[in-house]
């Protein structure tokens, strides 16, 4: 992002306020800048009011095959230098390619025939997509690749502001979709609907855009989205984000804590950004998330695991404003470092909420565009939060009503609660570890939450969250799911 018509009070025009880093070198470059960060200056400058996307990004064509009439100046004018180059760029490229060439000529008299990269994609083993050579997934018949080959397929990009709420990013999406069309037209091209691509939280903005304009918009194929929330959020804004995960290897784990000195690794850090960021706790746990997510577990003194007591939270956005309760999401003390709102911090920090609660039950709902695919990640190699759990070691049992009503004294750096209850003894609880296959961020419970609004989900295994669009198998599937969305819709 960069800077917008509000004034930053930390950044000068134009300067990058958060740029995910492509490569190790940029990557700790980030992590000695924020790791210097106070809460009050990240709060300052992850103030969602005064940035706007940068259209400045990396865009890299290095090692990569030629793609005719694609240069820098077609790929910023598309807006690729929106999105991080490093998750998406690969994606963007192959898209281009595969969608650039449908048919190749036939020697003399002979007629054409399915060019490499669709007879390839025929060829796919679909048993990596858990699926067989039928319906959606059949392979491509020459009518159906002449009938695709019949149209144009320009690739763009569209970068969206994470802090402001995605209805604001589905209204911006929605304003790019009508600009691409009216461009197009105005060349003399029949332009009319637009295939859409997204992935994590932007399959969200996506279906909020779809529902204000769903004539305009051919299809959505949702990646790794998010479609009930997830618990991880919970556990980053309460206790910092996590650095260590059961399902990581050494590298993986490494990288984890790199990212947690840029996310925000305790509760200060989070609270004071989050806070005032309806978009971020739009990635919370839904009204439509299973219960209970939210539960205490007392081990023994020998550490063994204990008696288990769900958190009763029958109105989520509720729980989410709640100041009072030990185990409450914010801490009041912590979301206004930089003292801008004083006195009003809280009621600030309810507003937040209460977009989120809008755009979850009005806006969002169980919408979905009528012609829409899912693919989402479960897997025992890439662990999610499923649920999140307090828990407490050591101590005689305490029901749950005592616990429930205890007091939180403080917070440790590593998210630890110390809680006192009503008999004066100090508990301390700590933060629990993934605990569900998934794709290191989205829970499988969440990934396949889509309750039945799209045409059919996938299943996939082999990568994790943010670097999906690696894996061969998803980005095949990709491929074979806007083509299905294309012909049949």
């Amino acid at each position: 992002m960069k800077k917008g018509a509000q004034k930053n009070e930390i950044l000068r025009p134009g300067e990058a306020a958060w740029r995910p880093p492509n490569g190790a070198a940029e990557g700790m470059n980030e992590v000695g800048v924020w790791k210097k960060r106070e809460p009050a200056e990240r709060q300052k400058i992850l103030n969602g009011h005064t940035l706007e996307v940068d259209s400045s990004g990396a865009i890299e064509f290095e090692g990569h095959m030629t793609l005719g009439e694609v240069d820098e100046g077609y790929a910023r004018s598309h807006g690729w230098g929106e999105i991080h180059w490093s998750s998406y760029g690969g994606l963007l490229i192959a898209l281009k390619l595969q969608f650039g060439k449908f048919l190749q000529c036939g020697w003399e008299s002979q007629p054409p025939t399915i060019s490499s990269n669709w007879i390839g994609l025929n060829q796919y083993d679909r048993k990596l997509w858990r699926g067989v050579k039928s319906e959606i997934l059949a392979d491509f018949q020459l009518a159906e690749i002449e009938n695709l080959a019949g149209y144009w397929y320009p690739i763009y990009a569209f970068g969206y502001n994470w802090l402001l709420s995605n209805e604001n990013s589905a209204d911006r999406l929605s304003q790019r979709i009508e600009q691409i069309i009216s461009h197009y037209s105005s060349l003399g091209r029949e332009c009319e609907k637009v295939m859409v691509v997204t992935h994590s939280m932007g399959g969200l903005v996506a279906r909020a855009c779809a529902k204000k304009i769903p004539e305009k918009i051919r299809g959505i194929i949702h990646v790794c989205m998010p479609a009930l929330g997830a618990p991880v959020c919970y556990r980053r804004i309460a206790c910092g984000t996590e650095t260590f995960s059961p399902s990581n290897g050494k590298l993986e784990n490494a990288t984890a804590d790199a990212f947690a000195e840029i996310a925000g690794r305790t509760s200060a850090e989070t609270n004071a950004v989050m806070a005032h960021a309806p978009g971020a706790l739009e990635l919370l746990p839904t009204h439509l998330y299973p219960k209970p997510w939210l539960f205490i577990r007392q081990n023994d003194e020998e550490n063994k695991s204990g008696l288990v007591e769900r958190i009763p939270i029958e109105n989520p956005y509720k729980f989410y404003r709640d100041v009072t309760t030990w185990y409450r999401l914010f801490q009041p003390e912590l979301i206004d470092p930089a003292n801008e709102h004083k006195e009003h911090a809280v009621k600030k920090m309810q507003q937040s909420v209460d977009q989120a609660a809008k755009f979850h039950e009005k806006i969002l709902d169980i919408y979905y565009h009528p012609n829409s695919f899912a693919i989402y990640g479960s897997d025992s190699q890439h662990l999610s939060f499923g649920r999140y759990t307090w828990i407490e070691y050591g101590s005689q049992r305490v029901t749950p009503d005592i616990l429930f009503l205890g007091k939180q004294i403080s917070s440790t750096f590593n998210g630890h609660r110390s809680v006192e209850i009503k008999d004066g003894r100090n508990l301390l609880f700590t933060p629990s570890i993934q605990d569900e296959d998934g794709d290191g961020t989205v829970p499988a419970t969440s990934g396949a939450g889509v309750l039945g609004g799209v045409k059919k989900t996938f299943m996939l295994s082999g990568f994790d969250h943010q670097n999906v669009f690696s894996n061969s198998s998803v980005m095949m599937l990709t491929f074979q799911l806007i083509a299905r969305a294309i012909l049949e819709s």
